[in-house]
């Protein structure tokens, strides 16, 4: 089922990219989550490896500039059982792809993100996103920003 969800919003958000995909130097940014523990339980949690790679790499194909925040910004933590080298794009990540692993490395922290720059916000799913996105007041203004000059914005 996860699966399906995911091919679905994928599916959407290239539909979106190709209506909007006329004008040049478009810029999509990719939230992932700061939080790497669950503050209850002391749980392993942070961002879904797949629900990051996958739009990054729609959105790269489509000729789009993609930069990546998170909370607290620098290194967000990964979700290790979401790492799915059975997926392509994912496989491609962990093994060749060191630009996007150095960019993943040094997310923009979010209350330093400039919502004017970016066409499209995406918030990637992950279960420290229940932790954190909900309380960052910054993620909300740039979600507003981009919402409200009738960009894209996506959840995972």
């Amino acid at each position: 089922m996860k699966v399906a969800v995911q091919i679905i919003v994928l599916l959407a958000i290239s539909t979106a990219l190709r209506v909007q995909s006329h004008a040049q130097d478009k810029r999509a940014l990719i939230v992932m989550t700061s939080t790497g523990a669950n503050p209850a339980s002391g749980a392993v949690v942070g961002y879904d490896v797949r629900e990051v790679i996958q739009p990054y790499y729609v959105l790269l194909q489509a000729g789009w500039t993609v930069d990546f925040a998170s909370p607290q910004g620098g290194e967000a933590p990964k979700y290790v059982p979401s790492i799915d080298m059975e997926d392509k794009r994912v496989r491609f990540y962990v093994e060749d792809d060191t630009i996007l692993q150095q960019q993943l490395k040094h997310s923009i922290r979010s209350k330093d993100v400039d919502p004017a720059k970016y066409d499209a916000v995406i918030f990637a799913g992950g279960s420290g996103a229940l932790w954190d996105f909900r309380t960052d007041q910054a993620l909300g203004r740039i979600a507003a920003a981009i919402f409200g000059k009738r960009g894209i914005l996506a959840t995972i």
